[in-house]
């Protein structure tokens, strides 16, 4: 869908359509299907979303740790 910028119904796929239209986009632009357009790591710290007042960085890490440990551990219990 990505590949085939059809945005919305990707975003509607994975239950995204909550998320600021800033992080979609900058979604959109790590996710290119050809590598000479995804963003350097400098443009992505520029990006609108990491600008934004509302943005934490520990919230966000927190948030991500959670859901790896989570993914981990139901893998770990799957394999019981």
């Amino acid at each position: 869908m990505i590949r085939n910028r059809q945005y919305d119904d990707y975003f509607k796929a994975v239950d995204g359509l909550h998320l600021s239209p800033s992080f979609r986009q900058l979604i959109v632009s790590l996710l290119a299907y050809n590598p000479a357009e995804r963003p350097s790591i400098a443009q992505i710290r520029q990006s609108a979303f990491l600008q934004e007042p509302s943005y934490n960085p520990e919230r966000t890490r927190t948030m991500l740790l959670t859901k790896v440990h989570g993914v981990i551990a139901m893998k770990q219990n799957a394999g019981k």
